[in-house]
């Protein structure tokens, strides 16, 4: 085969790389479809961005990036239909950040559906949902695509609509609050602001998708946090009733002796009720108040 030594190369580069075992593999499964062309520019890629790649997680995020950019728009080997089932969740978010557009406008892909399929596989872990939703959401935030290029006037690009929406989202605290009715500040947002209003309707439901898209993973990181905050409480009441009965359990006998004395309130438990105050003075899902409960996890992992 003429391209053995540049795939042998390739491989060996891939194989040797820090990379993630996923992309390692998406990309060793293709290079015998690739020609010449194909194989020398992926070379030079990752040769590229190996030179400087280091252990910042930032640098393997953007290196899955262009990586996927480059295949994409480059290399022209993609699978028929477009699916995020068997991506690294780096892979993703560099889809998020850089071709998000083109994703929004395929009729043929339901990017929710393929979302719910994604986190509902067994090798996701559950502890990992936060973070993983937090790298996705701020993918979005980062996106410097323009999201209407059929209205020449409208420049705003993606992460633009994103932080106009969460502005005035912050204004309408008190519209839909419960979890799950983003929906109606989604509406008001297209039928009040200045310039989503006045689009054709195709450019409005497009930016609604937009919307839903991020606050599918508002939604879903609130979920989690409760899930696990219900999960805790559970155990802080097994807990108690433990501590309740062996308290009667070692109790003395006899009439008149004294009720055992309330055992005072332990320092860390005294950090968690001032934590736990703090945080609900924020809204669910926002980073100030994700912050607060990461650190409510690990002070009462220590109790």
């Amino acid at each position: 085969m003429a391209n053995e030594p540049l795939i042998q190369q390739v491989n060996s580069l891939l194989t040797d790389s820090p990379l993630e075992d996923e992309f390692v593999e998406y990309w060793q499964e293709r290079l015998p479809q690739m020609n010449e062309q194909q194989l020398a520019g992926l070379l030079k890629l990752l040769q590229d961005r190996l030179a400087i790649l280091n252990n910042s997680n930032q640098l393997l995020v953007q290196m899955a990036e262009d990586a996927d950019v480059y295949n994409q728009q480059t290399i022209g080997v993609v699978e028929p239909e477009m699916t995020f089932l068997d991506m690294p969740i780096a892979t993703i978010a560099g889809l998020f950040k850089e071709r998000l557009v083109a994703i929004l406008t395929d009729q043929d892909f339901d990017i929710f559906e393929d979302l719910d399929e994604y986190f509902l596989q067994e090798n996701v872990l559950k502890a990992d949902l936060p973070s993983e939703f937090k790298m996705l959401a701020d993918a979005l935030l980062d996106n410097h695509e323009i999201l209407l290029p059929d209205q020449p006037t409208i420049k705003a690009t993606v992460g633009v609509w994103l932080h106009d929406y969460l502005v005035f989202s912050s204004d309408q605290a008190g519209v839909g609050s419960d979890r799950g009715d983003y929906s109606l500040r989604r509406l008001n947002f297209v039928s009040q602001n200045e310039t989503a209003k006045k689009l054709p309707e195709a450019e409005k439901n497009l930016l609604l998708k937009l919307l839903k898209l991020y606050d599918y993973f508002r939604e879903a990181t609130v979920t989690a946090m409760e899930d696990r905050q219900e999960q805790q409480t559970r155990a802080e009441e097994d807990l108690a009733q433990l501590k309740q009965r062996r308290t009667v359990a070692i109790a003395p006998a006899g009439a008149g002796q004294p009720s055992p004395a309330i055992p005072p309130v332990s320092k860390k438990q005294a950090q968690i009720e001032e934590l736990e105050t703090m945080a609900v003075r924020y809204p669910a899902g926002s980073l100030e108040r994700l912050a607060l409960e990461e650190e409510l996890d690990k002070l009462r992992k220590i109790i």
